[in-house]
């Protein structure tokens, strides 16, 4: 997913990247417009195929606009937002160092964001949860209630300083405070304001989260493994 703002972006020769990292082949493109009075809705469908991981990928590219508007400012160039859904999809991949119970979480966030924004969110604050659990930090106190998520993060936080930063606790708090949004609001209109994309933003935040606490350290001790065995091989 991701939003184009381009005065001459053209979604049907956009190249395109699969989330194994492959650039896609176009097997489809159909273009077809709604127009309202001045107002019109642009859309463009793309279907790919990845040829490392043989998945394909369904794209939905929209614009919106006032032609009414643009033709009185014809000599004046229009920046026009184009929004990509992904319809379908691959899902990111995930380390072997995330937890099963972590990556199983993650990968419900993502397979629900088209259908329904709001249960991502939701489950984006799952994903917290399980980091706590992963971590040890108990979901219940003393007196056997239920903890609060921010109880657990604080003690989290105070048990990992040395590998959460500053940044990092604030990336994850933001995650909390937002999945709590999704979770609890009582405005009526949340599930209507929130959007695929920004379930997806908060995803990949989420995705960042996972990378600092586990893929990280994991690749540093593949590439200290891999200079080793070349080191014992080549060097004198």
């Amino acid at each position: 997913m991701g939003r184009f703002k381009s005065y001459d972006f053209n979604p049907e020769v956009h190249e395109e990247v699969c989330r194994c990292g492959n650039i896609m082949n176009c097997i489809k493109t159909t273009t077809y417009s709604e127009v309202d009075g001045g107002y019109y809705i642009h859309r463009t469908l793309k279907v790919l195929m990845c040829s490392r991981c043989n998945f394909p990928t369904v794209l939905l590219y929209k614009v919106a606009g006032n032609g009414d508007e643009e033709e009185y400012f014809q000599d004046t160039p229009i920046e026009r937002e184009w929004e990509c859904l992904i319809l379908y999809g691959p899902n990111r991949q995930v380390h072997q160092a995330v937890p099963t119970n972590i990556s199983e979480v993650f990968n419900q966030a993502e397979a629900i964001l088209a259908s329904s924004p709001r249960a991502s969110f939701i489950l984006c604050r799952a994903v917290l949860e399980e980091i706590c659990n992963d971590f040890g930090i108990p979901a219940k106190g003393t007196n056997n209630n239920g903890k609060p998520l921010q109880q657990r993060l604080t003690q989290l936080f105070q048990q990992e300083k040395e590998i959460i930063s500053a940044d990092l606790k604030d990336v994850i708090e933001g995650i909390k405070e937002l999945g709590n949004e999704g979770a609890h609001s009582t405005h009526e209109t949340f599930n209507k304001l929130v959007t695929s994309q920004e379930a997806d933003d908060l995803l990949a935040l989420v995705d960042f989260v996972i990378y600092m606490l586990y893929v990280h350290k994991a690749r540093q001790q593949e590439a200290t493994e891999k200079l080793n065995k070349l080191k014992a091989r080549f060097s004198p």
